[in-house]
């Protein structure tokens, strides 16, 4: 039975220039849903890519460049996953 998860992940290896300096990656939190924890972080993972690349932040093929790493992932209820979570918060190197 699929279940529902808010999955945390940190995001390392973007480069790419702002005002502020230079931006090396993000955290972000997606819902998904999944058989289990790890297929939820691999799903997760994988709408954070495409998210980048929709929103200009990642060149298309430049996927295998970013290392990712789960902060925290929870099994939620129904009416929780309602709540989707889309931004980035971007951090300096």
């Amino acid at each position: 039975m699929l279940r529902y998860f808010k999955v945390m992940m940190l995001g390392e290896g973007l480069d790419f220039e702002v005002p502020e300096g230079s931006i090396k990656g993000f955290y972000a939190t997606r819902i998904v849903r999944a058989k289990d924890a790890q297929t939820a972080s691999t799903k997760a993972q994988s709408l954070l890519c495409a998210d980048l690349i929709v929103q200009r932040y990642l060149p298309v093929g430049d996927e295998e460049k970013l290392a990712f790493t789960v902060e925290s992932s929870e099994s939620i209820g129904f009416f929780k996953s309602f709540s989707r979570p889309k931004g980035f918060t971007f951090f300096l190197g």
